[in-house]
C-alpha cells in the first residue's frame, strides 16, 4: 500500500505522467487552508508533470478500453491531455461498444491534471515570416539609398 504522505516524499520530477485508473482517484478530503488533499495532488506535488485520474466510480470494460486507446496514443507521442481526449472520442465512435456505455457518466470521470503541451500556432509562424521579409526589405532599401551616389 502507498499512502498520500509517502507520495509527497517521492521524487517524481522526471516523471511525465502518472495514470490512476482506479475509482475516485481524483477525490480526496478537503482541509482548511490546503484545499483538496488527494492522490492526484500528491503526485503533482512530488513532481509529476501530469496525472490522469477519475472523479467517480468507473466501469471496468470502459476503463480497459480507454486505457488501451490512451496508451496507443501515448506510444505515438501524442501529449497526454490530447491522448485522453482522443481515447474518449474513440469510445464514442466505436460501434462495438454498447450505447449504454457512451453516456458521460461512464467516460467523463477520467480527467487530466497537469502541464499542458503548448499548441503550435501557425499564425505566429506566418507573422514572424512576414516581419522577417519586411525587415529584410527595409534594410535593402536603406542600404540601397545610402550607397547610391548623389550627382
Amino acid at each position: 500500500k502507498l499512502f498520500v504522505p509517502e507520495i509527497y516524499n517521492l521524487d517524481l520530477h522526471s516523471t511525465e505522467l502518472v495514470i490512476l485508473s482506479a475509482c475516485e482517484t481524483a477525490g480526496g478530503i478537503t482541509t482548511a487552508g490546503d484545499g483538496l488533499l488527494s492522490l492526484s495532488r500528491a503526485f503533482i506535488y512530488a513532481g509529476s508533470d501530469g496525472i490522469i485520474s477519475t472523479l467517480w466510480k468507473t466501469e471496468d470494460k470502459v476503463t480497459a478500453y480507454l486505457m488501451q486507446q490512451l496508451h496507443g496514443y501515448l506510444k505515438k507521442e501524442i501529449p497526454a491531455e490530447k491522448a485522453l481526449q482522443l481515447a474518449k472520442i474513440d469510445l464514442l465512435n466505436n460501434k462495438e461498444i454498447g450505447s449504454q456505455y457512451k453516456a458521460p457518466n461512464y467516460w467523463g470521470n477520467f480527467i487530466y491534471t497537469g502541464k499542458i503541451t503548448p499548441r503550435k500556432n501557425k499564425k505566429n509562424n506566418f507573422i514572424w515570416l512576414l516581419l522577417g521579409i519586411g525587415a529584410t526589405a527595409c534594410a535593402f532599401i536603406y542600404f540601397h539609398k545610402k550607397t547610391k551616389i548623389n550627382p
